[in-house]
């Protein structure tokens, strides 16, 4: 090896600080020297190097990815002895071997450069696997201090070696397994602290949301699968269950209760089709242990941003929000049909809060059934909850949203004291779904003049008005989209295969899809003209037809398609409109997009505009 003086490149001492609780006191970059390079495949799928780090006077243990490893080394082979500096890395807790109570920490490393591409003579340990052995055993090498020489530093002191024991004598089965043994909260791993690299750890964590068995079938094959959101007080992630393990802890894992859980998969997120806050994401295999943590209390950590209810009118159809409420009434479970034929639960709640406004909340499926034993003033959370305009405003649960029944967090401490004070007696108010009340509760009416020339839209804010006028024009070309026809979802779906769809959100493919309305169109009134946006429901009123009837004229008859577009010019309606200014090719422009339209009663609305100008005439 090179004879060159190692002690003043490394950080010396650097390790203590680098296991700080506190990440913002950790040391940034620091330089440390390999003592072992160990290549080896990881049981969670891809190739890690095992190494371990000293600083000069302790040593820990650390996990480099082979890809970052040939990323960086550009094709040069790590070597003990080499000096590398540490641009990002993680502490995890290690996975005790023997039955103790000290629990250390290992380097997931994300991130490294070579100072050193040749192996140095380590720094002061000559005989590194000596000197391990010797600290196990409790003997001490001494390390006189030569004349005009460095003193040397202590030996390094490997972790201590101990034992997983909760739940280590198992068999991987392929029936869920249970351990006959106490639970307890010793060697728990935090979910901050998942990995691929973190092979044997053990969670405690509370389900904060659940879906629906779901099935599908392609050209691949055909599966089952459900997911839990799994909560503690350090973040969230999301655990998936297929096929067989889908029928065994379908029922087992409930909303709302505590469980512990190990030997799963853990696999880098599909942010795609997952909002839930995590890099990583849990597979429950056929050895994955779950139980239940009876009379456990979890404390969680939930990130929202809850908005008041008398605040929905701000926000847009199919945005999403969280709220804070009381129930304030619960209706009967009902069924429905779904659009792919099968039958699903739901259940309609009205919630209130401190603003004294209510809105209908609708829930769906597993949500139902976990809702089966509330009662009228339980506070509940819904996180990633739809927005929707029926009745004026109303929600709706959906696959990644959140359900917290009466959770003890601080955001829910105004509504329990409100609740407490005789809030649900006070009378509330309704969203109105009458009159023209998209956007507010009273959106003016403008000419297409008065639109241009006010600049309406050009805010950051979303700005909602009222306008009537006529349908002189209507896009022709791409007038609605194929979209993925599970419920509530209607994103675009991908051809992969012969009648297969692929929906990248839903994660799944179908053998048909729903079509849906997405076209421009020109309205017109006395005073002038303007392009507006439409989207599928007030596609179908314009059109008379909706998306599906429309493609299947058009691709059976397209002369008749031609007529039935031509037939639906200058038919006036009364629109509730929307204007936003948008960035398009580095330009602002306002879009302008139609919300609802109305056909109007001419008979009514003669008698509306005699009433106005009685009252003009008084004034």
């Amino acid at each position: 090896m090179s004879k060159t003086n190692v002690g003043s490149i490394i950080s010396l001492g650097c390790i203590r600080g680098m296991l700080d609780e506190n990440e913002s006191s950790r040391p940034k970059n620091p330089v440390l020297q390999l003592v072992r390079v160990n290549p080896g495949a990881g049981e969670q799928g891809g190739s890690r190097y095992k190494i371990g780090l000293s600083d000069g006077f302790e040593l820990i243990q650390g996990i480099i990815p082979e890809h970052l490893i040939k990323t960086v080394c550009n094709g040069k082979k790590l070597d003990r002895g080499m000096i590398i500096k540490l641009t990002n890395y993680n502490l995890s807790n290690s996975i005790p071997l023997q039955a103790s109570k000290n629990t250390s920490k290992y380097l997931v490393i994300l991130g490294f450069e070579l100072v050193k591409d040749v192996p140095l003579e380590l720094y002061g340990h000559g005989h590194l696997s000596d000197d391990t052995e010797r600290s196990r055993t409790g003997i001490s090498r001494p390390n006189p201090i030569q004349p005009q020489q460095p003193p040397q530093p202590p030996q390094l002191r490997p972790p201590v070696p101990s034992n997983f024991g909760i739940n280590s004598s198992h068999n991987n089965n392929i029936t869920p397994q249970r351990s006959s043994n106490k639970n307890s909260d010793e060697g728990i791993c935090s979910i901050d602290n998942i990995s691929p690299y973190h092979n044997k750890w053990k969670l405690k964590a509370m389900v904060v949301q659940k879906s629906d068995l779901k099935t599908w079938t392609n050209s691949r094959g055909s599966g089952k699968l459900f997911n839990v959101t799994l909560m503690d007080d350090t973040g969230e992630i999301r655990a998936t269950a297929f096929n067989q393990q889908a029928d065994e802890y379908m029922n087992l894992l409930e909303l709302n209760k505590v469980y512990y859980i190990s030997k799963g998969k853990v696999n880098i997120a599909k942010k795609q089709f997952s909002n839930v806050q995590n890099d990583y994401e849990i597979t429950i295999e056929a050895g994955t242990i779950i139980e239940p943590a009876n009379n456990s209390v979890m404390p969680i950590k939930i990130k929202i941003n809850p908005v008041k209810i008398s605040d929905l009118v701000n926000y847009e159809k199919d945005n999403t929000v969280d709220v804070v409420a009381a129930i304030k009434e619960i209706s009967e479970t009902t069924q429905v049909m779904t659009k792919n034929q099968k039958m699903i639960d739901k259940r309609d709640l009205i919630i209130v809060d401190e603003s004294e406004f209510e809105v209908r909340l609708t829930t769906w499926g597993q949500q139902v059934n976990e809702l089966r034993h509330i009662d009228i003033g339980t506070i509940i959370v819904c996180k990633n909850t739809r927005v929707s305009d029926f009745q004026g405003r109303s929600l709706s649960m959906y696959g990644t949203s959140k359900l917290l029944i009466d959770p003890n967090i601080p955001e829910t401490n105004s509504i329990r004291k409100w609740v407490a004070n005789g809030g649900l007696k006070i009378e509330t108010k309704l969203f109105s779904g009458s009159s023209y009340s998209t956007g507010s509760i009273n959106s003016p009416e403008k000419t297409m003049s008065q639109i241009i020339n006010e600049n309406i839209g050009n805010n950051e804010k979303a700005e909602y008005f009222v306008t009537r006028g006529t349908v002189v024009f209507i896009k022709k070309e791409n007038m609605y989209y194929a979209a993925c026809p599970n419920e509530g979802c209607n994103k675009k779906v991908i051809e992969d295969g012969e009648n297969s769809y692929r929906c990248e959100k839903c994660s799944r493919s179908y053998d048909h899809v729903e079509y849906r309305y997405i076209f421009g169109m020109n309205i017109s009134d006395h005073t002038d003209s303007m392009w507006f946006q439409c989207f599928n429901d007030t596609g179908n009123t314009i059109i008379g037809k909706n998306a599906n009837e429309l493609n299947s004229m058009k691709e059976n008859e397209e002369l008749a398609f031609e007529n039935w577009i031509d037939s639906r010019y200058f038919k006036t309606y009364i629109f509730k409109c929307r204007a936003k200014m948008e960035t398009y090719k580095e330009r602002n422009i306002i879009k302008y997009q139609v919300m609802e339209a109305i056909p109007i009663n001419f008979v009514e609305h003669g008698k509306t505009l005699l009433d106005n100008i009685k009252e003009l005439e008084g004034l």
